[in-house]
This record gives C-alpha cells, structure tokens and sequence, in this order.
C-alpha cells in the first residue's frame, strides 16, 4: 500500500464534468438511503453507483492497482469497489473466526450513511477484501460509532474511533508502517499496530503474494543495476532513472522502493549520493 495523492478539486475538464455527474447520482442514492432507514426498512442500495467510482479509480488514480496490495486487478478480474468502513455490518476476526461488532447485543447496522463517500470507496482486487482478507472487518482503537448521529465529520469520525486499519487516500502514511524484506516478506515497521492490523486484516502475507513481490523486486533489482550502468556511461541523471522504476504506477511499488534500499546498501554508497527516491 502507498500513499495515493487525489483531491478531486484539482479536476479540470471531462474529468471534473465526470465526477460533478457521479457526485449528483451518488448524493440521490444517499437520499434514497437515508429514506428507507427513516421509514425503519433496511438500507436500499444502489450497487451500480460505487461500481461506476470503482471503474473510475481503477483508471485515472490508482493505474489498475489495488488499493491495498498494489497488484493488477482489471487484467485479471473486475476488482472490487471496496468500503473502507463496511456499509452493512462490522466484524473484527479474532483467532481466525469472523465475529460482528455488538454494542448491548445489537450488531452494528454498517456505515450506512458512507455508502457513497468517496473517500469511503477503494478499488481493490477479491483476495484483499474476501476470504482470508478484509470483508466486514473494521478494526479501531477505541469504540465504533453506531449512528450517523453520534459524530459528524469523516474527521471527527476518525478522531474518535482512531481506525487501525491504513488507508491510502488519508490518515497515517503507509510507508511509515509497513516495510518488505528482500524476499518480498511484509512487516510492520517498529512493530507498529496500525502495519501490523492491516497486515493481518487484507492478508498481505499471503503466500502467492508474497511470491509475487519477491519476482517484482527481483526485476527492479536487476533495473537498477542497468540503469547505474547506463548513468555511468551517458552521464545521465541516476535519480531520474530511479525515480521511473519507483514510480507509483509500478505494481507492488511499495515493495520495490525497500527493494531499492536493499540494493543500494550492497553498492558504494559515494556513487549513489543524492539518488535516493524518496
């Protein structure tokens, strides 16, 4: 996972008149919402509004990735359009049993009223979000709001709930929490609760993919000594070369920068001056 920077106020263009358009049929779905839990029937939702955002970020923020494992999705699969905090019901794995978030007896209704947030939404691939991955799960600090009510902001939501799983939108930089070893093996940085939680809720040591990371790195290893090669031999800019192999875009980027960090340590650190990428 890696920090992605989009903020839709810097839109301009198609792009902007696409997502005044989403916005409108997200905020009537909201609406439609809000209407049958006043009238005391469960949420109604529209599926087909978050499907849309999801085909949207797929392509113009998170270049095909996952959200959270930053491997391809739509090559493979049509990937999933992900809520961050779960719109039907809360649960939290314990002892590897899937158990729903209670407060006096009563299950957690979902966050509803997030159904179509924006910042809610993530694409991501089926391996992260069912399974052995994330599904219902919401992990916090402290206790889960129940009630659209009990807090107003998406801020002041996090503030009081204190969510231990990343995102990559907002909120603690993942990189600040979770680091790869050399063999594509994911842990958490000084043995954070924020890395270790979110490793532990989507799974990102599972074995195919970790596998996955290990050949990526590989590659890039392999990029970088041909790219100090060819700095060496055209005078070109080594961080400019560096900096294309890290690019976000790369799949398992994340992975790939610590990648970058393994390799430098084993060269002269005089030749490398000033061609760190981050």
């Amino acid at each position: 996972m890696i920090r992605v920077d989009f903020d839709p106020a810097t839109l301009s263009g198609d792009r902007q008149a696409w997502w005044r358009a989403w916005q409108a049929k997200a905020k009537r779905a909201q609406e439609g919402v809000e209407e049958t839990v006043k009238a005391g029937a469960p949420p109604a939702f529209r599926s087909e509004v978050w499907s849309e955002l999801k085909r949207w970020l797929f392509k113009n923020v998170f270049a095909s990735k996952c959200a959270y494992c930053e491997g391809k999705v739509e090559v493979h699969s049509f990937g999933d359009a992900e809520h961050w905090r779960p719109k039907s019901e809360v649960g939290w794995r314990r002892d590897g049993r899937l158990e729903q978030v209670q407060k006096d007896g009563v299950p957690h209704p979902g966050y509803w009223w997030l159904a179509y947030e924006w910042t809610n939404l993530l694409p991501a691939c089926q391996r992260c979000n069912s399974g052995a991955g994330k599904q219902t799960q919401f992990p916090v600090r402290n206790q889960h709001i129940f009630e659209p009510g009990e807090c107003g902001t998406v801020e002041e939501l996090d503030q009081r709930e204190e969510p231990l799983l990343l995102h990559p939108l907002r909120g603690p930089d993942p990189r600040d929490h979770i680091a790869f070893d050399e063999f594509g093996q994911v842990y958490p940085i000084e043995e954070s609760e924020l890395g270790t939680t979110s490793i532990e809720v989507l799974d990102l040591d599972r074995a195919l993919l970790t596998e996955e990371r290990r050949v990526e790195m590989q590659k890039a290893e392999n990029a970088f000594a041909l790219a100090f090669l060819v700095a060496m031999t055209d005078g070109g800019s080594l961080r400019e070369k560096v900096d294309a192999l890290c690019d976000g875009s790369a799949v398992y980027s994340s992975a790939i920068r610590h990648s970058y960090g393994h390799w430098r340590r084993r060269a002269d650190d005089q030749l490398f001056a000033g061609a760190d990428p981050e």
